[in-house]
Formats: C-alpha cells, sequence, structure tokens
C-alpha cells in the first residue's frame, strides 16, 4: 500500500514533535509507595539551554556579586525585581551592548556604532 505525500509528511511531523517533546526532560511520574500519590521523579532543569537562556541569565543575574562601581539609587530597583519575582513568579532583567569601530582609514566610513537594548522574562506559575 502507498502512502500519499501530504499524509506521510504529517505523520513525519506528528512523529518528530512526539521526539522532540520525549527528548526535552519532560517530568516521569512513579507512584509512591506510601501515599500512592504520582509524584515527579525528574525535575526540569534550567541549565539545559546555553548560559544566555533567560533562566540561566536570570538566575547569574539574582546571584551577590561586588561591583566594580555601587550605585546606590539602583538599590529600589533590585528589591522591586526581588519582591515582585517572590509575590507573581516573574522574573525579569535589561541589559544594553554597544560597540563602536574606528578605522585609521577605508574606501567608506571610517566610523560605525551600534547598540543593543534586550527585555527578557520568565514566569513562573
Amino acid at each position: 500500500m502507498k502512502i500519499p505525500w501530504p499524509v506521510w509528511r504529517n505523520i513525519r511531523t506528528a512523529v518528530t514533535a512526539a521526539a522532540a517533546v520525549l527528548a526535552t526532560g519532560t517530568a516521569l511520574l512513579a507512584q509512591d509507595a506510601k501515599s500512592g500519590q504520582a509524584q515527579d521523579t525528574v525535575r526540569a532543569r534550567a541549565t539545559l539551554g546555553s548560559p544566555d537562556q533567560v533562566d540561566n541569565q536570570l538566575a547569574t543575574d539574582a546571584k551577590p556579586n561586588d561591583p566594580l562601581v555601587s550605585f546606590g539609587f539602583l538599590d529600589g530597583y533590585f528589591g522591586f525585581k526581588d519582591r515582585l519575582k517572590e509575590s507573581s513568579g516573574l522574573g525579569f532583567g535589561i541589559d544594553y551592548t554597544s560597540v563602536y569601530f574606528g578605522a585609521s582609514s577605508s574606501p567608506g566610513e571610517d566610523e560605525a556604532g551600534s547598540g543593543i537594548l534586550r527585555l527578557f522574562g520568565s514566569w513562573e506559575l
């Protein structure tokens, strides 16, 4: 029996999606012998992605550190972030990166610059 291409494509997509879901480290359930309740045996890992993954970046930002330059007026901002995370599970971060290039001589422009403002967050329900 020959399977038509559109049906085969849908089957292949479904199998690929199922494999991806199974490979992401979803929680496995086991039954507790005493209570008979199902419980997680594998916990979600926030470190599964790169160091720049949102959850990993927020965890790194939350670690106490000794800043090179201290700005006391930002204490209120960090307090607000901590209270928001505790009360609602919403964590967020902001960062800015800029770059400047200059050339002593070139056939076109000698200078260029750019910047990136990133807003990112994570919400634990």
